[in-house]
């Protein structure tokens, strides 16, 4: 009786199933560290937008807040595409003179090659406003970091970090603020693109003045300011001028019944100003009126 002949695999069957499992095995694990790494990549960039909005926020209800001092007529003191300064009040009390106020700023350092970062800085106010280009600013009392990965500079066109609807500080109303975040500069960027809008409320405007002059008789004549206005509603002073020069020290007020000289009959001009609590003036208006 034969016995049957056993087979098996030979030393190179062996070695290339081998080869192939190695080759299999590392395609595998090259699979799944990119799938982490990708994985990491994105809950960065979500940490990294989440910090972001916050920071914006923030931002936002801070500039929602802002008020300008008395002798202001803005709270923004500074308004460039990637630095803003504001002043609000202070809720800790801290500030000068009798208003408590305190100066904020928010500003973008970045090189050209790195990703950036935004700052909140704040200090209590002072008549002098830092004039250091830097970002942060050693000159303020404080610093936090707001936002990383700010790569604004690598989007088309170079968006602005902050924008203004007018370059006059005085008639700024409108405040937007547009953030791209990512990991990464150099890689093309799955930008993130976080914006809002604020409108400035508490900001003080000059008054306009504007008056009647209606003859009375006998010399006198009823100069009425009442039609002047404030925009914030605030009290105004009123500054009457005379034919040219500064009236009698008794005209003061909204109303004036006022006499000139004799004869009567002649055209005589009167004009006006006005003054909020803030010491911004009106342009001066004038009117010419006879007086019989």
């Amino acid at each position: 009786m034969r016995l049957r002949e056993e087979s098996g695999f030979t030393l190179t069957e062996v070695l290339t199933a081998m080869s192939l499992m190695i080759v299999v095995l590392l395609a595998t694990l090259s699979t799944l560290d990119s799938f982490a790494t990708t994985n990491q990549r994105n809950v960065t960039l979500n940490d990294m937008r989440e910090t972001a909005r916050l920071g914006i926020d923030t931002l936002a209800k801070e500039l929602r807040n802002a008020g300008a001092r008395t002798d202001q007529q803005s709270p923004v003191e500074r308004a460039e595409p990637r630095d803003i300064v504001f002043d609000d009040v202070d809720p800790a009390g801290a500030g000068a003179g009798a208003e408590s106020v305190r100066r904020v700023r928010y500003c973008l350092e970045q090189s050209t090659s790195k990703t950036g970062k935004l700052w909140r800085q704040e200090q209590a106010w002072t008549a002098t406003l830092p004039a250091s280009p830097s970002c942060p600013d050693a000159s303020y009392g404080s610093q936090e970091l707001i936002a990383e990965g700010v790569v604004n500079h690598a989007v088309g066109g170079n968006p602005p970090v902050f924008s203004y609807d007018a370059t006059d500080l005085t008639q700024l109303t409108t405040i937007g603020t547009e953030l791209f975040v990512d990991t990464d500069v150099d890689r093309d960027p799955a930008t993130t693109d976080l914006s809002t809008s604020v409108r400035i409320r508490n900001r003080n405007r000059p008054p306009t003045a504007e008056f009647s002059a209606t003859p009375q008789g006998n010399r006198h004549v009823l100069l009425n300011g009442g039609a002047s206005s404030d925009p914030e509603g605030q009290q105004l002073d009123y500054d009457w001028s005379c034919d040219g020069t500064a009236c009698p020290s008794w005209v003061d007020g909204q109303v004036i019944d006022y006499q000139v000289a004799p004869p009567g009959g002649a055209g005589h001009t009167f004009g006006l100003t006005v003054t909020d609590p803030g010491d911004l003036t009106s342009p001066s208006v004038t009117q010419t009126v006879v007086v019989p």
